[in-house]
């Protein structure tokens, strides 16, 4: 949806250019001249005297202070039916004053301080100045511009271009950064609600990297001039600063979190962290102390941002080196914004001119880099689901193991104590029934161990379908069962029964002794007691010749005693 907003936007864009009558709608890029600012210099005297301007060369060479721009070589004519405007990129600058030149020799001023420059920005963090109209042509402008902190330059990329021109772009780059926003909070509450159900800590970095960004986006695009217009725009260039460094931190953890566990080693996440450190102490600096020592800043920022840009090819190496599954998503969601970042800091050391694209790429290539990285969190994510539920499933069989006798896949002893106790947590009686197979060696003996073994499984096939809970192999040819007491108890006689008629290896005949006790389970204390009386109750059952059942009484336990 956001996308089909931006499309119609731009569309709509060159249409708002052209609704009114166009005689002199082309941009036009005047020859910039630069002086330094000397007390005693007039706009008058200035205008006769061009050749005293540097015309050449970067304007940062000038340094810090007053100036004077010189903007010539064109004529424009500018009336109240096609009004035109002054435009350049946003610097730090205390007061700007403008001195319009016309062909009759008339002069028109106008000016603003830093912190009335905000009803002058528009999106893209450009300042526009409607220029004063006239009968006569615009021939030249001289600007006046007092505390220019020179970083980028004096006057970045000045133009005239008419005012609906710059209402067409504005209406397009408000499209593009709403777009921006509301796929930003999207991906925001999205990745929240991922996070609320799996805990995945790289879910919060990447909420914290994208709402950075979106901070860092209202800041440098111009559009917190609107939100505050009280706001000095100085102060917004500080603040850019320090968003542009939470929004490298968050990044560089989100990079931290993103792989599987110990692919970056420890050294490398400490070495992360001194790059974020210093990125923020740099940032932290310039917000609070330009313009003092501004250019030292400045610099020393674009290095911060340098250092923590080389820490990303140690990441990729690191990656590539343990066969990361996420490393190819990774490079295809982060080659932008690195690409983009390293232009921006070759801008910043004075590698790259400025240019109204390159300004603004951050937000466009960090957004682009959220889009992709969703895409890489959901497969990231779709990757550990699968991995959990293979881990539950391998946890539920090694539980399965280890509560199952491996040969005839009843419960073991230990399984089965627990199974008791649970059962009798109810507080309601239980019968114990242990069950033995009569002269199982000499079946194995007679017919091998492998006919024993299966007489051992028929055994158990038979006892695990006559009992509500799992019946249990106790060791070796014993067995056990446990159910309620009272109605709907195990009933021996029909064990009994059926044992004598089933089908055995070699024809065996396979009979069994039980002995039944019944009583309370509440605790392993109580399983032992009932175990004894069962136990005795099992043996009273060989000894009176086998193929028998046999209930426990306490005359039955006064003659064990």
């Amino acid at each position: 949806m956001a996308l089909v907003v931006l499309w119609l936007a731009l569309l709509a864009a060159p249409a708002a250019a052209r609704a009114a009558p166009n005689h002199s709608d082309a941009v036009v890029h005047p020859q910039v001249c630069l002086l330094k600012a000397e007390p005693g210099m007039t706009p008058a005297a200035l205008w006769q005297t061009p050749d005293r301007f540097d015309c050449s060369g970067p304007q940062t060479r000038k340094g810090p202070g007053d100036f004077w721009v010189l903007l010539r070589g064109f004529s424009i004519r500018n009336s109240a039916v096609e009004p035109m405007q002054l435009r350049w990129g946003s610097t730090w600058q205390q007061r700007v004053q403008i001195y319009t030149v016309r062909a009759d020799g008339s002069v028109a001023t106008t000016g603003f301080r830093s912190d009335t420059t905000s009803p002058y920005i528009e999106l893209g963090a450009f300042i526009s100045v409607p220029l004063p109209t006239a009968d006569s042509p615009i021939v030249g402008i001289l600007v006046h511009i007092g505390g220019a902190a020179n970083q980028r330059g004096v006057m970045l990329t000045p133009s005239i271009e008419q005012v609906s021109r710059g209402a067409g772009r504005t209406l397009a780059l408000a499209a593009a950064y709403s777009a921006f926003g509301g796929l930003g909070i999207a991906l925001i509450v999205y990745n929240l609600m991922l996070w609320s159900a799996l805990r995945l800590r790289f879910l919060i970095d990447y909420c914290a990297m994208v709402g950075t960004t979106l901070f860092y986006g209202v800041s440098s695009s111009g559009a917190l001039a609107w939100l505050l217009p009280w706001i000095d725009n100085n102060d917004r260039l500080r603040l850019n600063y320090l968003l542009l460094a939470l929004v490298g931190i968050c990044a560089m953890t989100f990079v931290r979190h993103f792989f599987e566990p110990n692919v970056l080693p420890p050294r490398l996440h400490r070495l992360i962290k001194a790059s974020c450190a210093l990125v923020f102490a740099t940032g932290l600096g310039f917000t609070l102390f330009a313009p003092h020592a501004i250019a030292p800043l400045d610099r020393a920022f674009a290095f911060a941002i340098v250092a923590m840009l080389c820490t990303l090819p140690v990441v990729i190496y690191y990656a590539w080196r343990a066969r990361s599954r996420y490393l190819a998503l990774f490079l295809l969601a982060w080659s932008a914004p690195i690409l983009f970042a390293a232009l921006r800091t070759a801008h910043g050391l004075g590698f790259i001119a400025h240019s109204f694209w390159l300004d603004n790429s951050t937000v466009g290539a960090m957004m682009i880099e959220a889009l992709i990285s969703s895409l890489v969190v959901a497969h990231r994510i779709d990757t550990l689901t699968k991995e959990r539920d293979r881990a539950r499933q391998s946890a539920i069989e090694a539980s399965a193991l280890a509560d199952t006798d491996p040969l005839t896949g009843l419960l073991n002893r230990r399984a089965f104590l627990r199974e008791a106790v649970r059962a009798g947590s109810n507080g309601r009686g239980q019968r114990l029934v242990l069950i033995d197979i009569d002269h199982f060696k000499r079946i194995n003996d007679r017919f091998g161990h492998d006919a024993g073994d299966e007489v051992l499984r028929r055994v158990a096939t038979i006892l695990d379908d006559s009992a509500e809970l799992p019946a249990a192999r106790l060791g070796g040819e014993e067995f056990g069962l446990l159910s309620p007491s009272g109605p709907g108890a195990v009933d021996p006689e029909a064990l009994l029964t059926r044992a004598r008629n089933a089908t055995m290896p070699n024809n065996a005949r396979v009979t069994l002794s039980i002995g039944i006790a019944e009583g309370c389970i509440a605790n392993e204390a109580d399983w032992q007691r009932l175990y004894r009386r069962a136990d005795i109750a099992l043996y009273r059952s060989k000894q009176s010749g086998r193929d028998r059942c046999c209930m426990w009484t306490e005359m039955l336990g006064d003659e064990a005693a």
